[in-house]
């Protein structure tokens, strides 16, 4: 049973300035969102969230596939959104059927807000 009525969402992001520019958007959303970010992929496999929004190039010779196929394998309900500047083109089929949203960086706002708004419709559906 969930402790509150908002959305677990998790930003993994290498850049620290690109993480804290997220949270500050995020938080604007719904003050029972839980906002975590971090830059540590195996925080990322092991947090439980509703949404994930995953940078693709994490460092280190990461890419964000490896954690959104851990993710899927752990049979959880949730979103998961690629956010990069690499375009979906460049992905393989494989990597694609991994995620659920794609969008590019730069993000804008509204665009960050419709996927939290998507999220919240299907967690706690309109009667």
């Amino acid at each position: 049973m969930r402790e509150h009525n908002g959305l677990d969402i998790l930003v993994l992001d290498d850049e620290e300035k690109l993480r804290d520019m997220m949270k500050i958007i995020l938080s604007t959303n719904n003050e029972n969102d839980k906002i975590f970010v971090t830059g540590d992929i195996h925080e990322a496999i092991e947090y439980k969230a509703d949404l994930y929004f995953l940078d693709y190039t994490l460092g280190n010779g990461y890419v964000s596939s490896q954690v959104a196929e851990e993710l899927r394998n752990s049979n959880d309900n949730h979103l998961i959104v690629h956010y990069s500047s690499i375009p979906i083109e460049y992905l393989t089929r494989k990597e694609i059927g991994l995620y659920d949203l794609f969008l590019m960086k730069p993000v804008n706002l509204q665009e960050i807000k419709n996927v939290v708004e998507l999220t919240r419709d299907l967690i706690y559906p309109k009667k």
